[in-house]
């Protein structure tokens, strides 16, 4: 399996200590934006849950 594996045409440098060269076309972001809350779907099921039964309350 390994062997089939063929290294790509060109590399850039990564900006990285501990990372010399990346592939060209390697895509790289900040772990920051990668990792920022987003409201998951158990979140905003729980939001509308939430909501639902508030109005139920009030009626």
């Amino acid at each position: 399996m390994i062997a089939d594996l063929r290294p790509y045409p060109e590399y850039k440098k990564s900006g990285s200590r501990w990372l010399e060269r990346v592939p060209e076309i390697s895509e790289w972001r900040n772990l920051q934006t990668l990792t920022r809350s987003r409201p998951t779907m158990w979140m905003r099921r729980m939001e509308m849950s939430r909501r639902k039964s508030k109005l139920e309350g009030e009626a």
